[in-house]
């Protein structure tokens, strides 16, 4: 049975239940998450046939009510479906994250700290198996309009992860285009400057640079 049709009833079934139901919805995502684990290790093609548009289709609207979820273990399992599909998939969750990026990023606004702290950690982690730049500009914007200075500081670490996930031969014109896009009143806000926060950019592109080398 390929993913798509093991995965399709436990979706409904996580659409269908309500809140009070948070067990069996409980139970269905975790079970979506041994069918992506069952393909860890397997090669790129696969992966590729097996996890086409039509699957992350299919978890899009469940990732979207889970993460809004008030129960802190519906928070956490989601983001570990959302770590573990990046992790199997790479690149191919590109354009799930397109589509479900600024639903997910909701989850680190709520005041409970432990569920906005799994969302965040979730973010930081995806993005470190799956190239997003796209997030970035989303993850801005974020940090232009919120207030809070916790979340403020999320929101740059989540941004420094995406960047130290670009190559580093692109990363220097990358930083400083990223860099020239924030105003000084909001690196002021942290504690930051736009220049201290380059230099700490170039010195990750460099440890990533020798790294490199030394796998080459």
């Amino acid at each position: 049975m390929d993913v798509e049709s093991r995965i399709e009833p436990l979706c409904n079934t996580i659409l269908r239940c309500d809140a009070e139901n948070w067990d069996t919805r409980n139970k269905a995502v975790l079970q979506i998450i041994d069918v992506v684990r069952s393909y860890e290790g397997q090669s790129i093609a696969t992966i590729s046939d097996a996890f086409g548009p039509s699957v992350f289709r299919l978890l899009k609207e469940p990732v979207k009510s889970l993460i809004s979820d008030l129960r802190s273990q519906q928070v956490r399992d989601v983001c570990t479906l959302l770590v573990t599909l990046a992790k199997v998939t790479g690149e191919r969750m590109k354009p799930f994250l397109r589509d479900s990026f600024v639903n997910i990023i909701e989850g680190v606004k709520v005041p409970n700290k432990v569920m906005s702290g799994y969302v965040d950690d979730c973010i930081q982690n995806m993005i470190q198996y799956c190239t997003f730049k796209s997030c970035i500009p989303v993850i801005l914007m974020e940090f232009k309009d919120n207030k809070a200075k916790t979340f403020r500081e999320k929101c740059l670490v989540s941004v420094e992860c995406a960047v130290i996930s670009v190559r580093w031969r692109r990363r220097l014109r990358f930083s400083l285009k990223l860099i020239s896009g924030i105003s000084e009143q909001y690196f002021a806000v942290l504690g930051y400057d736009g220049q201290g926060f380059g230099t700490h950019l170039r010195r990750s592109q460099n440890r990533s640079r020798r790294c490199f080398a030394k796998s080459a």
